[in-house]
């Protein structure tokens, strides 16, 4: 049993330990993301990365969903926080008036440039 210090501990120090999988990080975490981020099916999952050559089963993506799905999504609500969070996006956005909608599609236009940069496989 761990003690009552550690049950709150940072995500940075608890990593997701990906060994044993066939697969690398990259690919579950992102089959992962998916999966709880867009409202799809885990057969829908399933055929995004076969359409890129990557075969895996619906049913992986749902183990992989059921041990993984909890860490990434605290990994990424860390990350948010860290960076600001939504509730900073109007300091980021310029313009004599900026709206809402603006702000979310720049950020997640900048998101969406820096995930292509660091993905290998997609």
């Amino acid at each position: 049993m761990k003690p009552a210090s550690q049950k709150n501990t940072p995500v940075t120090d608890n990593p997701l330990s990906y060994a044993g999988y066939r697969f690398p990080p990259d690919v579950i975490s992102y089959a992962v993301w998916l999966y709880y981020r867009f409202p799809l099916s885990l057969r829908m999952v399933e055929e995004l990365p076969a359409a890129r050559g990557i075969e895996l089963t619906y049913e992986t993506v749902r183990r992989w969903a059921v041990k993984f799905g909890l860490g990434i999504a605290r990994r990424i609500r860390s990350a948010a926080l860290a960076r600001g969070g939504p509730g900073r996006r109007g300091a980021r956005c310029t313009g004599a008036k900026p709206t809402r909608q603006a702000c979310g599609q720049a950020a997640h236009a900048q998101a969406v440039k820096e995930a292509r940069a660091r993905h290998v496989y997609w």
